[in-house]
């Protein structure tokens, strides 16, 4: 273990003893933009749909009207599973209070409600890293400092404590645990690529570039093999639980930013 900062293990104790039980059916993609669902008993994938962004998805998270939210490089996307439909929630650029390029990763569901992600910026005076707080109701971002460097651009995240984050380094196989409060981060070595969070039964699950499922008690930050899902893909980027969706306010119920429009999608029944 390579540490940079010791932050609150006193928090990250809070949600130790992870139970070794069953996982819930989740969702996952695939870096090319395919929506599966994962039966949690066999593991077995089954193609949703195509959502032909490319490799511009990068996380999801499941929503409590049966719907996606996705991570889309620059934007939150919102996704109807059943049509194709998508909606741009909110876009980074010109919204967040700084100038230049913006690429954004990881979506992790707060316990406040909000919606956690990394964001990059480059602009005439160089890079930055940071942790954005979305707001769905304010349709507002709050940027958290980040000390990390490139390092900070995780494929993921998770929260576990108040103001405390892990974060997947896939090309480093690295957790990244990030204090929002202070920017100082703490890393831990996986020993394999983690590339997103779920949780499911209680226990925290971390999965793969090639759909590894490991289930991670961050009291320890000591991994267990759990399986591996069942499929032709070998290019996953993020997963998303059933069992605790997300809730965002409906379509039309805020000024959001973006637009409305049916997406050139192939659904597989």
């Amino acid at each position: 273990m390579n540490t940079l900062s010791v932050l609150g293990l006193a928090v990250v104790m809070s949600v130790s003893g992870l139970a070794k039980g069953g996982i819930s059916d989740f969702y996952a993609t695939n870096s090319t933009g395919s929506i599966f669902l994962v039966d949690g008993d066999s593991l077995n994938a089954s193609l949703v749909v195509d959502l032909n962004y490319g490799s511009s998805i990068n996380d999801i998270l499941y929503l409590d009207d049966g719907g996606i939210l996705a991570n889309v490089t620059g934007a939150l996307v919102r996704y109807d599973l059943n049509t194709g439909q998508e909606e741009v929630v909110f876009q980074m650029s010109g919204n967040t209070g700084l100038s230049g390029f913006q690429y954004s990763m990881g979506l992790a569901a707060m316990s406040n409600g909000d919606v956690y992600f990394s964001l990059f910026n480059l602009d005439a005076n160089g890079s930055n890293w940071y942790g954005g707080a979305y707001d769905p109701f304010q349709n507002e971002v709050e940027l958290h400092p980040s000390s990390a460097g490139p390092a900070a651009l995780y494929f993921d995240h998770h929260q576990i404590g108040e103001n405390l984050f892990i974060g997947a380094d896939h090309a480093g196989q690295n957790f990244y645990i990030h204090n929002t409060e202070t920017g100082e981060i703490e890393i831990h070595a996986a020993g394999y690529s983690p590339v997103s969070f779920f949780e499911s039964g209680g226990s925290l699950f971390t999965m793969t570039q090639h759909g590894g499922l490991y289930m991670l008690d961050v009291s320890t930050m000591s991994s267990t093999f759990y399986g591996r899902i069942n499929s032709g893909e070998s290019n996953w980027i993020g997963a998303a639980t059933t069992s605790s969706p997300y809730r965002l306010p409906s379509p039309g119920s805020l000024p959001l930013f973006g637009f409305v429009a049916v997406v050139g999608t192939r659904r597989r029944r």
